[in-house]
């Protein structure tokens, strides 16, 4: 069936880029982080 196919690969793209996403935020929050022990410093 192809429809759950289509679903699947979806789905499978999705959490890739769920995954990319997750991955930039905590990159952005080290580098608030680090900003803020700098500024604090």
């Amino acid at each position: 069936n192809t429809k759950s196919l289509q679903d699947r690969d979806l789905a499978a793209k999705l959490e890739a880029e769920a995954d990319e996403l997750l991955a930039y935020v905590q990159r952005a929050k080290s580098v608030a982080d680090n900003i803020t022990d700098y500024i604090r410093g």
